[in-house]
């Protein structure tokens, strides 16, 4: 039995508060190597490396500071908004077989995580213009051990608090009661409920970016007091904020523009007369594999006439010797895609007689029709937005003056099929389409500035690059 201390022991530690310290020593111990472990796994679902933590919750506060402005105008009054950003859902091409996933593009933009299945919650209220409380929260899948056993782990809440710095992280099976106690604070004209869905898009017959979550929404929707006035679409907003390219944006499109460059080289080298035009594809998502990236869309490889077919995608015939081939596609680098065409002859060599020399104009370009038959010989614009998507920022007009850090390619192109149409073409013109396509930025002192300068422009250039690897693709 152990003596009970007196007055003069008092100074010395008994043998319980040792236990006591070295109970909090291990306890000590076992966070700190639970926080390595964690910043150790959380690298395999990080954010992407050239943006950082910081800037995902700068364009979170943006947004916010957006919601709060287009209120502005209702008389000084106090507004209070919910928005819900869901992430992608995992699609199937048949029964537990699903297509590579791909995240929807405004939440990896918001969040940078690149899991299926999530849900980002912005909780504003504002005075005016102004602010007065603003918290996120993330809603992250946690997979039972049966999940995981067949689909591998999610990072869970710890990993996706430490790596977006969201700290209200929820497992998503607490979505649903979550939403119905938001919503319930969501009663009169000054709330609002934002959510891109097809009950607020009403103009655009648009699948739900994530099914689950939007059964969830709507159910709770209708058994809430909001009405459709109400209801808000956020994506303009966030369209707004993307449009503007950030440093580290812009870095990793200039990579992205670079690694298509160098997989496009390689697969124009290795072109042949009589080649596959799936061949050349997947030349190009080989090439692209071996440099770490993936494609950013899929890619048009069409030989001849079928060029003539703006978004041609079967890539299923040959590319016959004499004939042109238009290639457009574009590497991602961590969600952002380049966006690059070229057209050259398979076998390397001008099939057209040289033009007339340089000022001499045709007769028939001026024509008081000559805009309607520019529209049918070019039925698309000359360039669009650029960024996570190809067709970026969807919901801003063509029509708006350029700014500092826009993205966009410039790809004029021309179209004769061959079987003719509204405009008389000579003969040697038919069934002809091509494309010329390269990537440039909106710079601050009012210039276009193309992101790479590495891939061949020049009809010469593509032909003596062709020419200088004739035969060394050829087929066995």
């Amino acid at each position: 039995m152990q003596k009970r201390p007196g007055p003069r022991d008092s100074a010395t530690p008994g043998v319980g508060f040792v236990v006591l310290v070295c109970r909090l020593l291990m306890k000590a111990l076992s966070l700190a190597h639970r926080f390595k472990v964690l910043k150790s796994f959380s690298r395999s679902f990080s954010s992407p490396s050239a943006i950082s933590m910081n800037e995902y919750g700068a364009r979170r506060s943006k947004l916010a500071e957006k919601i709060a402005q287009s209120c502005s105008s209702d008389r000084g009054s106090a507004s209070h908004h919910l928005v819900i950003i869901p992430a992608a859902e995992i699609q199937y091409s048949s029964i537990h077989v699903p297509y590579q996933f791909r995240q929807d593009s405004y939440f990896r933009y918001l969040t940078g995580i690149t899991e299926p299945d999530a849900v980002l919650s912005l909780e504003i209220a504002t005075k005016s213009s102004d602010i007065v409380h603003f918290t996120p929260r993330l809603f992250i899948e946690e997979r039972t051990s049966h999940d995981r056993l067949w689909d591998g782990p999610t990072m869970g809440v710890d990993v996706a608090a430490l790596t977006t710095g969201i700290q209200c992280t929820i497992p998503l099976k607490f979505f649903p009661e979550y939403l119905q106690m938001a919503m319930s604070d969501l009663s009169d004209s000054g709330c609002f409920f934002w959510f891109s869905t097809p009950f607020v898009v009403r103009s655009k017959a648009k699948a739900p970016v994530n099914r689950t979550i939007y059964s969830v929404v709507s159910d709770k929707f209708t058994g809430s007091r909001l009405v459709q006035s109400n209801l808000r679409n956020p994506n303009p907003l966030i369209d707004e904020l993307r449009l503007i390219k950030s440093q580290s944006e812009l870095l990793l499109m200039k990579r992205a523009v670079e690694l298509t460059s160098i997989a496009l080289k390689k697969t124009l080298s290795s072109a042949y007369p009589g080649i596959r035009e799936a061949e050349l594809a997947a030349r190009f998502e080989f090439e692209s594999t071996l440099m770490g990236c993936g494609l950013g869309y899929p890619a048009v490889v069409a030989g001849g006439n079928r060029a003539n077919i703006i978004h041609y995608l079967k890539n299923s015939e040959c590319v016959e010797d004499g004939e042109l081939v238009l290639m457009d596609v574009g590497c991602d680098v961590e969600g952002y895609t380049a966006d690059i065409s070229r057209t050259w002859p398979i076998n390397g060599a001008n099939r057209l007689p040289e033009g007339g020399p340089p000022g001499v104009e045709s007769p028939k370009a001026l024509r008081p029709n000559g805009q309607a038959v520019g529209s049918y010989i070019c039925p698309h614009h000359i360039g669009h937005y650029l960024g996570l998507d190809v067709h970026d920022t969807s919901s801003i007009s063509y029509s708006q003056r350029f700014e500092p850090g826009m993205v966009f390619p410039l790809e004029p192109g021309i179209y004769f099929p061959a079987e003719g149409g509204k405009v008389a073409v000579a003969k040697e013109f038919r069934g002809m389409g091509l494309r010329l396509e390269d990537d440039y930025v909106f710079t601050t002192d009012g210039k276009a500035e193309k992101l790479n300068d590495c891939m061949p422009f020049k009809a010469s250039d593509l032909e003596s690059l062709i020419r200088s690897h004739s035969g060394q693709g050829s087929a066995l």
